[in-house]
């Protein structure tokens, strides 16, 4: 099971958690950018499709630069790729 988070740091992860019996779930690691992205993840995807890992997320609090103003977009939905 994957679950969007915050931390109290406002930075977004990822949360693995995994069980053997779907009723007991223990937590098995956490999912972060290189650099924080929003200050969270809501409803996390994660799927494989012709051998591609993706994560999906829509990001709160993503700061994006707009000409000479910034904005706060949310959400702001995400795709990574990458090995986990």
């Amino acid at each position: 099971m994957i679950q969007g988070a915050r931390t109290k740091n406002d930075v977004g992860p990822a949360l693995i958690f995994e069980s053997s019996d779907k009723i007991n779930w223990h937590f098995r690691s956490r999912v972060e950018s290189e650099k924080p992205f929003g200050y969270m993840w809501e409803c996390p995807d994660y799927f494989e499709t012709d051998g591609i890992k993706i994560l999906s997320s829509s990001v709160q609090g993503w700061k994006a630069k707009s000409g000479l103003t910034e904005m706060y977009t949310s959400p702001v939905t995400s795709l990574w790729t990458a090995t986990f």
